[in-house]
């Protein structure tokens, strides 16, 4: 009985005490969801879904104003013709999108302790960088050969993390415009 008084009673900790990668928005997502107290939770799956939502897009901005300079800037410098250049950004621009929507989706099977889906889906990340790592010697090996096998990694990642997400969240749900007010100004603080 003691045990689950102390269950009820002591904080939650945030996942930066356990985990530390990721975005502060993200972990405040996360905590939210698991507020005891059920007004101060998610009143809805489209409510998560727009916090979620809006996390993404606001980080995606940021990374592409700080990234895209100075990935040009160095390409050029280097000699890299405009065409190879133009091609080498819209790669890592995908997968750094990719790379934050993994994110961002990442937390619901977290919140849902399914620890098993989670390792499956990075086992099947790891598995596709090393099928296609292992092929590189027969392959002429660049630079954007390297990214797009990382992309590619990344996309099966995605779609199994988005399969996994529709079982608990309706993507296709209306967004709640009170709510996405909400969430842009949780966000913006």
């Amino acid at each position: 009985m003691d045990a689950l008084l102390r269950g009820k009673y002591l904080p939650i900790l945030p996942p930066s005490t356990f985990y530390c990668r990721g975005p502060v928005e993200v972990a405040e997502i996360g905590m939210t969801a698991l507020q005891r107290d059920p007004d101060r939770r998610w009143q809805h799956a489209t409510a998560l879904r727009t916090a979620m939502t809006t996390v993404t897009k606001r980080l995606g901005l940021v990374a592409i104003a700080g990234i895209t300079p100075v990935l040009i800037f160095m390409l050029v410098k280097n000699g890299a013709s405009p065409a190879y250049t133009s091609v080498l950004v819209v790669i890592t621009l995908a997968g750094l999108g990719l790379q934050l929507d993994i994110g961002v989706l990442g937390v619901i099977p977290r919140l849902h302790s399914r620890v098993a889906i989670i390792q499956k889906i990075d086992l099947t990340g790891a598995i596709a960088r090393f099928l296609v790592l292992a092929a590189a010697p027969w392959l002429f090996f660049n630079a954007s050969v390297a990214l797009s096998v990382s992309v590619v990694a990344l996309v099966v990642q995605y779609f199994l993390l988005r399969r996994y997400s529709a079982t608990v969240i309706d993507f296709g749900a209306p967004q709640n415009a009170d709510d996405k007010r909400a969430m842009v100004s949780f966000v913006r603080q």
